[in-house]
């Protein structure tokens, strides 16, 4: 029996060994045919041109919205529609951004002469067919500004105005972003030029804003110009954004507005940890004027925003809860003039 059972021992160490041998050999014949991780491939001037290449990610070019205009409305899109049709020869009256009876005659008009349905609304059908008419835009005839170029954009107004040498030179009507989707309020610059098509236009000039990417481009929606209706970037006719295109080089300096007196614009949102935007921005460079922000402005809600907050909070014998609510707006200068 001893004898026995020795031998099925013995048998049992052989059969052990015998597989880890076999293991040993399958693993040693999958490292030789997996093939090696490829080697890194460092960055080099060819790459980065390529990356270049990309086109931006942007929601813009799926957007649908459209600017329809009747009677009785008013504001910055008509005022568009009267230049434009006064530009073609039409007659609406007084260009005031006020759609009267005047406006409306000039637009059946037009709608008429161009085999259009003779409605009493300018829908995309009436700017798409503007922009083929007005071959002869003011902003084709103008050469291209002379000295330093700026460009400011007052999304109150809808407008985007080239400056030359600090002297206001020609304004583009823009649409601007959505009250959920907002454009980026502060100072930046273009860092991007490119020519992408689809939802972008015919051209893409991109802004160096930290928490998201946003830019100025043309359109395939003719009709949201003159709107807030993107997914936050500054949105042009294709005409104007090509003569646009070629004023503006990388590097040139773009500022963004809600109005002459408030940087903030109407709304007020409580700001706390993981939340991003142009409050954030406007804020932390408020507390970096202040001497209380230690690290940089990036429109990012985070630790160290916290931490300057509540310590401005202290120093203002507030609640230092870290968020910034009405009375920390207050504190920091940021009145609300709505």
């Amino acid at each position: 029996m001893k004898k026995h059972s020795a031998a099925l021992f013995i048998i049992s160490l052989f059969t052990m060994g015998l597989l880890i041998s076999m293991d040993r050999e399958t693993n040693q014949e999958t490292k030789r045919t997996i093939p090696s991780a490829p080697p890194v491939v460092e960055k080099t001037e060819q790459t980065e041109r390529e990356k270049d290449q990309v086109p931006p990610f942007c929601s813009c070019q799926d957007e649908e919205r459209s600017v329809i205009l009747s009677l009785g409305d008013s504001g910055p899109a008509v005022e568009n529609l009267q230049k434009s049709l006064s530009s073609l020869g039409y007659t609406p009256g007084v260009i005031d951004g006020k759609f009267g009876p005047k406006t409306l005659a000039a637009l059946n008009l037009f709608q008429k002469e161009h085999s259009l349905p003779v409605i009493e609304r300018a829908g995309s059908e009436i700017w798409e067919a503007l922009r083929e008419q007005e071959s002869e835009m003011v902003s084709t005839k103008k050469p291209p500004p002379e000295g330093e170029v700026t460009l400011l954009i007052e999304l109150n107004r809808l407008k985007l105005t080239v400056f030359a040498d600090g002297k206001p030179y020609h304004e583009f009507l823009v649409a601007i972003g959505k009250s959920d989707t907002p454009s980026p309020v502060g100072d930046w610059e273009i860092t991007e030029k490119g020519s992408w098509g689809g939802g972008f236009g015919t051209r893409w000039m991109g802004l160096n804003v930290p928490w998201g990417r946003y830019g100025i481009h043309g359109t395939n929606k003719p009709g949201s110009i003159g709107s807030a209706s993107s997914h936050g970037c500054f949105r042009m006719w294709n005409r104007d954004v090509e003569v646009l295109y070629e004023w503006v080089k990388k590097g040139t300096k773009v500022k963004v507005v809600h109005g002459s007196f408030d940087p903030l614009g109407p709304q007020r949102r409580r700001l706390h940890l993981g939340v991003r935007g142009s409050d954030v921005y406007i804020v932390q460079r408020r507390l970096k004027q202040l001497g209380i922000l230690e690290k940089g402005i990036d429109g990012i809600y985070g630790p160290a925003t916290i931490k300057a907050v509540k310590e401005f909070q202290r120093q203002h014998k507030l609640h230092p809860h870290g968020e910034v609510d009405m009375a920390t707006y207050q504190a920091l200068g940021f009145i609300n003039f709505e």
